[in-house]
């Protein structure tokens, strides 16, 4: 029983994550000055902030939403950005 109360009392701490933070990826600027997306990506976007990529027409928005994104949170597209929560490490396709 002590263990249980314990755990309610450490667990919150872990439970959230900073939301607060945006990362945002502009896909011609990147390509422009020959930096690789994913590269911009892996160092700047952390599991559960907010990415904000620029520069994809919504035709192409599905292979970046699949392989970045949470499915259990909101996904908004544009005509050539989108904003979603951060999975974390990139997927595979």
């Amino acid at each position: 029983m002590k263990l249980i109360k314990l755990l309610f009392i450490f667990l919150p701490s872990y439970a959230f994550a900073d939301m607060d933070k945006v990362c945002t990826i502009d896909i011609q600027q990147t390509a422009a000055t020959k930096k690789d997306w994913q590269e911009v990506y892996n160092n700047d976007c952390f599991r559960n902030n907010i990415l904000l990529i620029k520069g994809v027409p919504h035709d192409e928005q599905s292979l970046f939403i699949a392989r970045l994104c949470r499915f259990d949170r909101n996904v908004e597209r544009g005509k050539n950005s989108f904003t979603c929560v951060v999975y974390g490490k990139i997927r595979d396709l």
